[in-house]
């Protein structure tokens, strides 16, 4: 008899890698291309950046394509989060968790626009708008739980 995967695995800190919601194993085909680099999108990166582009087990972000120019991009707006946050609200340094949660919160919000517009512009109905809207925050949170689990931040 095989057992069955621990799927609330944590941390050495005890911190939850996995989520709770249900797991969507493909995307819509008809709002896929929603996920998709807009056509003439620049791929390769101009600088180096730190930490290497991560990998990712999530089925529906192996289908999409994410370039090196398009991680560099991210890096960039961590890295000017981390900026506005040192200058503006830790000048002394240390961690201010509260900022954090209200930054990640409007990324969320706007990954919730996003797929609603998208699911408007494929002409879904409201159930499979809404439907998309709740698989694409899923997916961010699942891509986050594994960056961290990556040792990424």
């Amino acid at each position: 008899m095989s057992r069955k995967p621990d799927i609330r695995r944590k941390d050495a800190r005890g911190v939850r890698l996995t989520s709770d919601q249900p797991r969507f194993t493909l995307l819509p085909s008809d709002l896929g291309i929603a996920m998709q680099q807009p056509p003439g999108t620049q791929i390769k990166a101009t600088r180096t950046v730190d930490p290497q582009m991560p990998t990712t087990a999530i089925p529906e972000l192996n289908e999409i394509e994410f370039g090196a120019y398009a991680y560099q991009t991210v890096i960039e707006a961590i890295e000017a989060a981390d900026r506005v946050q040192v200058k503006k609200i830790n000048p002394t340094g240390g961690p201010n968790l509260r900022y954090r949660i209200e930054l990640a919160a409007a990324f969320l919000a706007q990954v919730m626009e996003h797929a609603y517009g998208a699911g408007q512009a494929n002409k879904a109905d409201a159930r499979e708008t809404s439907d998309f809207v709740n698989l694409m925050l899923n997916v961010a949170i699942r891509r986050a739980e594994e960056i961290y689990g990556q040792g990424g931040a």
